[in-house]
């Protein structure tokens, strides 16, 4: 079982890698968007675990999608190099042609009978601001399914009024990574630097310690 861990608060949100495979997939993606559906699926148990291991097995006709997430977990189904087919038809989405299956990452928020809505949602943002930092995609580029095609998706995340809150939560994460970077002290003035000859000498009498320790052993 592989299993990529990122941070969560104080927590570890895991991206579980256990069935990662090239099914349903095109090759040569440049992913610059990130695209967030739900995946409308209200039964009982179809989370993110039954859904990874449902494309894993070839059980998926003419759709996938690289990453799905659910109120516990969270499931990688294919390398971020690698097409996946979510986009889908065009009902008029303003993006249509723009963002498309071989230039984007397509996101599932799962949204099985009983789950908790509000973990999914957050988790959802834990794994897409990872993925965006990972992919250097700013949050401009993740997009609504709905924006692509017009299709009402993220389904649940839209009727809750939720999307300009995951928008913003992802944008504060992105924010925080980049002061990050701005007062991170550069790796040459926290360590000092230590002159070449100091090196050299330790080199010559560790050699010369380590032969005589040799020499007595004979």
């Amino acid at each position: 079982m592989k299993i990529l861990r990122f941070k969560e608060g104080n927590n570890i949100m895991r991206l579980n890698t256990t069935y990662l495979s090239n099914n349903n997939s095109y090759d040569g993606q440049i992913p610059l968007y990130i695209v967030i559906h739900n995946t409308d699926n209200f039964s009982e148990g179809a989370d993110a675990k039954a859904h990874a291991k449902a494309q894993y097995n070839g059980n998926f006709d003419n759709m996938s999608a690289h990453v799905y997430v659910d109120d516990k977990e969270a499931y990688q189904t294919l390398p971020f190099n690698r097409g996946a087919w979510h986009v889908g038809a065009d009902y008029g989405g303003r993006l249509f042609g723009t963002v498309n299956n071989r230039n984007s990452v397509g996101i599932e928020v799962c949204v099985q009978k009983d789950y908790n809505y509000e973990k999914a949602f957050l988790n959802a943002v834990e794994i897409c601001s990872q993925i965006m930092k990972i992919l250097k995609i700013p949050a401009e580029r993740v997009i609504q399914h709905y924006d692509v095609c017009a299709k009402n998706c993220p389904s649940v995340i839209r009727q809750n009024g939720d999307w300009n809150r995951f928008k913003s939560l992802i944008l504060k994460k992105e924010t925080v990574v980049s002061e990050e970077k701005k007062t991170t002290v550069p790796l040459t003035e926290r360590i000092p630097e230590i002159p070449f000859r100091y090196f050299r000498k330790t080199q010559i009498r560790s050699r010369m310690e380590s032969a005589g320790k040799t020499v007595g052993k004979q």
